[in-house]
């Protein structure tokens, strides 16, 4: 079994999310482990680019830049919506 907090396919890309109150950098490890794994549950993903997010209201800049280098999406929340706190020229790693 594994647990995903949230799945958005579209077209060719299929986007898993983990959401946390506060995230710790040892979250934003088992996460990368569980996506190396999402193949193994949802055969139906296996031709697709699969892109690793993470979110929460509020994110240390350590983790941000941790989570960045680890090829994963970084949202917050900011005025009322999501807001994509990594560096401008950051290229998601396709899992």
């Amino acid at each position: 079994m594994i647990e995903l907090d949230a799945v958005a396919e579209c077209g060719e890309y299929v986007l898993i999310n983990e959401t946390k109150n506060t995230f710790r950098p040892e979250y934003v490890t088992t996460f990368l482990e569980r996506l190396g794994q999402v193949r193994d549950y949802f055969p139906e993903f296996r031709d697709k680019q699969i892109l690793g997010s993470i979110s929460s209201l509020r994110i240390d800049p350590s983790v941000v830049k941790y989570a960045s280098h680890q090829g994963l999406v970084v949202f917050t929340v900011g005025e009322g919506l999501l807001q994509i706190r990594n560096e401008e020229f950051f290229q998601p790693k396709r899992f």
